[in-house]
């Protein structure tokens, strides 16, 4: 008897096999192999959401991949699990499962879980993340200059990102319990942000273990992780090792926006981000 729902079941199954299921479906055989990646992302991204304990939610380039290692090695040190940054696996039975998601519809499936959400300065998102479409990305890309990025109407520009900060306290409310993190905080003193995370999370604390975190994930070595190919970011990407434009590990510069953008723009994107809701931060 032939088997119902099969992509209910498929969410079911791990996501090598999900993997598996998309490509192997024959009314995607005709579409090409980015678009059929697409699929497979979705599909991870739903299941990844489904089976963990929290689910970390963060605009594009703020932050999360940071943050992401940084939880990564600390897992690793404090209960000798291998270094993986897909965290929605059950590594260990007192570690919380975490996926990680830019898109807010994904906190549907997040009723009754903790939810983190990352923030970073509006300014400095839009100029990592033209860079990011401009020179890296292979889906999804964007050919014009930055100006005209921070003016898009789609996906792209300043509008859709108010949008996203407007949808937060919405997703929220489905949370059992939620954490605030400010890229710009995380910058100014790590450790102080990692104990928040780790005491949020109710994982066991061990000071010793942050600091070797925090010398693991500094930026150049976090650089150096994605050189070598170290870091499973790169799958819709392009990346040239001799050009840090094409890096996802790019400046990580708090107000690098300055060295980018024009009076004009930076006065445009203030007037669109004004009135935004408080970030609450304790």
């Amino acid at each position: 008897m032939a088997r119902k729902r099969p992509i209910r079941d498929g969410l079911r199954r791990t996501k090598h096999e999900v993997s598996e299921w998309l490509y192997r479906h024959p009314p995607l055989w005709h579409v090409s192999d980015d678009i059929r990646r697409f699929f497979v992302m979705t599909f991870q991204q739903s299941y990844q959401c489904m089976v963990a304990d929290t689910i970390l939610f963060s605009y594009s380039k703020s932050g999360s991949t940071w943050m992401r290692t940084i939880l990564a090695k600390y897992y690793s040190l404090i209960y000798d699990v291998p270094f993986t940054i897909d965290l929605h696996k059950k590594l260990h039975p007192k570690l919380p499962r975490i996926a990680f998601a830019h898109l807010l519809k994904y906190s549907r499936f997040g009723k009754g879980k903790r939810f983190i959400f990352l923030f970073r300065d509006p300014r400095d998102i839009l100029v990592s993340f033209y860079f990011h479409r401009h020179f890296r990305a292979r889906l999804n890309t964007f050919d014009g200059t930055l100006s005209e990025f921070i003016r898009d109407k789609s996906e792209h520009g300043v509008k859709n990102l108010v949008r996203w900060r407007k949808e937060v306290p919405i997703a929220a409310k489905l949370a059992k319990s939620s954490h605030y993190a400010r890229y710009e905080d995380m910058r100014k003193d790590i450790r102080k942000e990692i104990i928040r995370l780790i005491r949020f999370l109710r994982i066991r604390l061990d000071e010793d273990k942050v600091d070797e975190v925090i010398k693991f994930t500094e930026f150049k070595n976090m650089q150096k992780l994605e050189k070598k190919r170290q870091l499973n970011f790169n799958m819709f990407h392009k990346h040239d090792t001799s050009d840090v434009k094409t890096y996802h590990i790019r400046k990580g510069k708090v107000g690098g926006y300055k060295e980018e953008l024009s009076a004009e723009d930076i006065a445009y994107i203030d007037k669109a981000v004004k009135g935004l809701p408080k970030i609450p931060i304790e």
